[in-house]
């Protein structure tokens, strides 16, 4: 039996807010890494998943020594956050434990930076393959 009308429009309003909740969890969970790190200069009104300069330094820049590089895992219009490099930016926080927040995060490269602290604990309940 082929789905109705109603049955297909739940399925569209449900991929929809699936959609936009997920992106919000993604934006507060930068935010909250992003504080927590002391990094000032990310712009939140830019899609972290769009792969302009803001999120993603580019690959020819003449500095080397200086990362700063979210990469996301898209499927249509789903994004998950699944590297952060901030490489030799100066940052002075502390290891970030809403990095936890993002489910999907594989790797965080943090190096020549001036962080504090230990590793969060909440850390364990990630996926990190790589610090």
């Amino acid at each position: 039996m082929a789905p109705t009308i109603t049955q297909e429009f739940g399925t569209l309003v449900y991929s929809c807010i699936h959609r936009v909740f997920t992106s919000v969890l993604r934006m507060n969970a930068l935010r909250a890494i992003a504080e927590e790190l002391g990094k000032r200069d990310w712009n939140f009104t830019l899609n972290p998943c769009g792969n302009n300069s803001n999120w993603a330094t580019p690959k020819e820049s003449v500095m080397d020594l200086y990362k700063n590089i979210v990469e996301c895992n898209c499927s249509g219009d789903v994004c998950h956050v699944k590297a952060i490099t901030l490489q030799g930016q100066d940052l002075d926080g502390v290891l970030p434990p809403s990095l936890a927040k993002l489910p999907y995060i594989k790797t965080i490269d943090l190096a020549r930076n001036y962080l504090n602290g230990t590793i969060p604990p909440e850390w364990a309940s990630t996926k990190l393959e790589f610090l």
